[in-house]
């Protein structure tokens, strides 16, 4: 008998120990950043965007939400319209009719390999767990989904230590401007990862997830937008030079989804007042708070006729 108490205490230590280092983890590790805006989503939101992290980077609603319209950015790093029409499907009944939904185009929207195929998709595919039904997730395995929604840090190997111990670094200041020598020494490598690599593997997948986007969209009364975000003249003057066709095929494709469906493409890829002012940047095709501030600003007077009377 008190063997048994004796080791039922010794399990109960390490329960709790185990349920202790976890709660730990979950507070101090920032994997899921993304989801955690999720938590405080609004019903009825009349202003919305979709798409990858160009996306994340580029809406800020504070201006708009002060003007009295309810917004969400839907957008998250690498996610790719295979994900987004997930999302869409998930949170539809959230959209209020009649408003809008900016689809995020950027140089890799069409083209690419599957995320299936991604060295890190278990990582990438992991983040949807937590804001996603089971049938939405691709590859859904029960056994993930515990580890992610209750037990992450069995899963974190070294990065366990990294996370409880490590000092970790100082968050960068989201109006800090990009460094102009880091953004020309960082544009062959978007280069090859968005156009060289990627050239002509069109992604069926992805172009049918926008097209599926836009019909759930206007089935629902909700205007969908394409849009594109800037970029700075380092890295499109660059694409420009070494691969010029490679536009042809994009606004091509973008002209095709346009035309099929009736709805409206903005580009600001290369808007004059972004593309050469590096303090509106964090890199070379991420804008930084203050530009998505200004873009935002821009976005609503241009395209749907919102002005606050306000800039950022």
């Amino acid at each position: 008998m008190k063997l048994f108490r004796t080791i039922a205490v010794y399990v109960l230590l390490i329960i709790g120990i185990t349920v202790a280092i976890n709660a730990a983890y979950m507070k101090r590790d920032t994997t899921w950043d993304f989801t955690d805006k999720y938590k405080s989503m609004p019903d009825h939101i009349q202003i919305c965007n979709f798409g990858p992290s160009h996306g994340a980077a580029s809406f800020e609603y504070t201006e708009l939400e002060e003007a009295g319209y309810t917004c969400f950015n839907f957008a998250g790093g690498r996610q790719m319209p295979t994900y987004d029409v997930r999302i869409l499907k998930a949170y539809i009944d959230c959209l209020e009719p009649g408003g809008h939904a900016f689809i995020v185009i950027a140089y890799p929207s069409f083209y690419g390999e599957s995320e299936l195929e991604w060295e890190e998709f278990s990582s990438y595919n992991n983040t949807y767990y937590r804001i996603l039904p089971n049938d939405l997730i691709q590859q859904y395995d029960p056994k993930v989904d515990f580890y992610v929604s209750y037990f992450p840090s069995l899963r974190a190997g070294f990065d366990l230590f990294r996370v409880l111990f490590g000092k970790g670094d100082e968050p960068p200041d989201p109006y800090a401007g990009a460094d102009p020598q880091v953004v020309k020494d960082s544009v062959y490598k978007r280069y090859e990862t968005y156009v060289k690599n990627i050239r002509g593997i069109l992604n069926r997948d992805w172009v049918d997830s926008i097209y599926e986007m836009i019909a759930l969209l206007q089935e629902n009364d909700i205007t969908p937008v394409m849009v594109s975000t800037p970029v700075m003249v380092d890295f499109s003057a660059f694409v420009h030079e070494q691969d010029p066709s490679f536009f042809d095929d994009w606004y091509g494709m973008i002209d095709r989804i346009c035309a099929d469906t009736g709805i409206e493409y903005y580009d600001y890829s290369e808007h004059p007042d972004f593309m050469y002012d590096y303090s509106l940047f964090s890199d070379a095709d991420h804008l930084n708070t203050a530009g998505a501030e200004k873009f935002s600003h821009l976005i609503a007077k241009e395209v749907l006729g919102i002005d606050t009377g306000t800039s950022r």
